[in-house]
């Protein structure tokens, strides 16, 4: 009898054990996912101001519907519009280790073409342990907008343009706005809006994209005035600015011959 009982009483705690584990467990589970639905349906839908230093300014948006959040960031360079454009479109020049953090390798699939105003790129990135490696297989498009002064570069992910290599993960949700503007006293308004999705978890990314946003834009005055950049011109760039002192030149009132008093 002795022995039943004791066989009996650890089975008794180990059962009453497990079922405290296991509400335990549903417990936090349930308040996970309350916390995750709360959060996912949040937000204003508007842009606020999250950093302004050193010329940088940073802003967020939260989107109702979705977890990762959009950023913005603005800054004004001493530059040129030709110069500015000049990294982003030409394959031969740019690197993407001097602009984006953990960038290592960045491979040309279509050199740039004036025509069509593309050029395509993988970039390789390196992604925080335990994720595997990051490719973004990406189709740079430029835009030209006269009517502001400014250009505009889209970067999209076209992740089935080329197979998939089973070493990474092939980014799927990209597409990040830039837009150059020429305020006309030497310097360019630089502003990028990040919509991207790289596959991490997004309290993770949303905390992450900060830090990476403002040290690519803190360098972004050296990068866009390298030597390297100094002589491209881009025709169309050329043929705003040609344009607008046209239409300057049409403004100008007309000087009238002085009216001859003796008359």
């Amino acid at each position: 009898m002795k022995n039943e009982n004791t066989i009996v009483e650890p089975k008794r705690r180990f059962n009453k054990a497990l079922k405290v584990l296991l509400f335990g467990g549903l417990k936090v589970a349930a308040l996970l996912l309350a916390a995750h639905l709360l959060w996912k349906y949040s937000g204003s839908n508007e842009w606020k101001l999250l950093v302004d230093r050193t010329g940088v300014k940073i802003y967020e948006l939260k989107a109702p519907g979705s977890t990762l959040k959009q950023f913005k960031v603005v800054t004004h360079v001493r530059t040129t519009l030709n110069h500015s454009i000049a990294p982003m479109v030409l394959t031969d020049l740019a690197t993407c280790a001097e602009w984006v953090p953990g960038c290592d390798s960045m491979e040309v699939i279509e050199h740039w073409n004036p025509q069509e105003m593309n050029s395509w790129w993988m970039w390789g990135v390196d992604a925080p342990f335990p994720f595997s490696r990051r490719e973004f297989l990406l189709r740079t498009h430029v835009t030209p907008e006269p009517q502001n002064n400014a250009v505009r570069v889209d970067n999209v992910a076209f992740p089935d343009k080329l197979p998939r290599n089973p070493c990474c993960f092939r980014v799927t949700d990209m597409h990040n706005t830039w837009r150059y503007t020429s305020l006309g006293n030497g310097e360019v308004e630089v502003e990028l809006v990040q919509h991207m999705d790289p596959g991490i978890p997004y309290f993770l990314f949303n905390r992450m994209a900060v830090g990476g946003l403002y040290e690519m834009f803190s360098k972004m005055p050296v990068l866009l005035n390298e030597e390297k950049y100094q002589n491209v011109r881009f025709e169309f760039i050329d043929a705003m600015a040609a344009r607008k002192t046209d239409v300057v030149h049409a403004l100008r009132p007309i000087a009238l011959p002085a009216s001859n008093a003796s008359e």
